[in-house]
């Protein structure tokens, strides 16, 4: 069985994990989802998993219309 491909956006990749637990109770504050998860030693800030591109753009647009960068990445 062949692995789905998952779009995952994310906030932000910081070496202090105190970091990334700021910018996820920033987004918290605003109604997003949010995850912290440690990949290479970084430790990412992401809201939504979508197996559906489009869907990822859509919190992408709404991330960016509420003052936050993001970036759509795969997995």
């Amino acid at each position: 069985m062949a692995k789905k491909t998952m779009y995952k956006v994310q906030v932000g990749a910081y070496k202090s994990k105190a970091n990334a637990e700021k910018m996820a109770t920033k987004l918290k504050k605003r109604g997003f989802p949010t995850a912290i998860i440690q990949i290479n030693g970084l430790w990412k800030v992401q809201s939504g998993a979508f197996s559906i591109k489009n869907n990822a753009e859509l919190r992408k647009t709404d991330l960016k219309r509420a003052g936050f960068d993001a970036v759509i990445v795969t997995v």
